[in-house]
């Protein structure tokens, strides 16, 4: 059992440091933001008094509250929007980040130990980081495109706090069809589980190989349903520049 709960607390650990990583490397970057920002198209609340960080460009940072769930959600996003979103999350610089990110992070954690921290061995994680997410992200855009399924998160445009983080919760398991139903989805979970299982019955030095994978699924499930919590109640823009 000790076993597991390490796996999984190490699971959390890099996929919660992942999200953070993206989210404050997307402000300093504007395309990272305005790409993120057109592919999930979230209502946003009034504006209040932007903060600005040193460094960072002027952004508008505030809480989506339930006064600004009025609006009607985003279009559901059609092949060619799926497309382009796998190939930006996968690819493109969020996927080289979130790779580099995650590589940091097991660098400086000595992850897994079989393999040095040294160059070679940074080289080895961010392979490995940028070809797990790359596996996850085929799986579940590849499912969700056979479906006809869009498993992108949207706020609820409902009111009351419990009814909005019982949505953010449920998201992580949930797409929306062509004509804007809410249904269940098998993508997202497929996705989660070629991204641990796949790497640890192969290249990845787990002890327990396949089971280890399945442990750190629920990990992503959990940094998943964190990550949906946050982007309900939290929106982080960048400020356009003044003219």
């Amino acid at each position: 059992m000790g076993n597991v709960g390490a796996v999984l607390a190490s699971g959390f650990l890099v996929r919660w440091a992942m999200s953070v990583g993206i989210l404050l490397v997307g402000l300093a970057a504007p395309t990272v933001a305005s790409a993120q920002d057109a592919a999930n198209g979230s209502a946003e609340a009034p504006q209040q008094q932007p903060v600005k960080a040193p460094g960072l460009p002027l952004v508008d940072i505030h809480i989506v509250g339930d006064g600004s769930q009025t609006e009607p959600p985003p279009p559901v996003l059609d092949n060619h929007d799926l497309r382009r979103k796998y190939v930006w999350s996968t690819l493109g610089l969020e996927g080289m980040l979130g790779a580099t990110f995650a590589a940091s992070f097991d660098q400086w954690q000595s992850s897994p130990p079989e393999w040095n921290t040294r160059a070679s061995g940074y080289g080895k994680r961010w392979a490995s980081a940028f070809a797990t997410s790359a596996i996850g992200n085929t799986t579940k855009y590849s499912v969700a495109r056979a479906l006809h399924h869009d498993p992108s998160f949207t706020r609820c445009g409902c009111q009351g706090i419990g009814r909005r983080v019982h949505h953010a919760l449920t998201s992580a398991f949930m797409a929306r069809t062509r004509d804007g139903r809410r249904v269940f989805s098998p993508a997202t979970i497929a996705g989660f589980v070629a991204e641990d299982v796949i790497p640890a019955s192969t290249w990845y030095p787990a002890p327990r190989g396949a089971r280890d994978g399945i442990v750190s699924v629920g990990a992503g499930i959990v940094v998943k349903m964190g990550v949906d919590v946050f982007n309900e109640f939290v929106s982080i823009r960048r400020k356009p520049p003044k003219s």
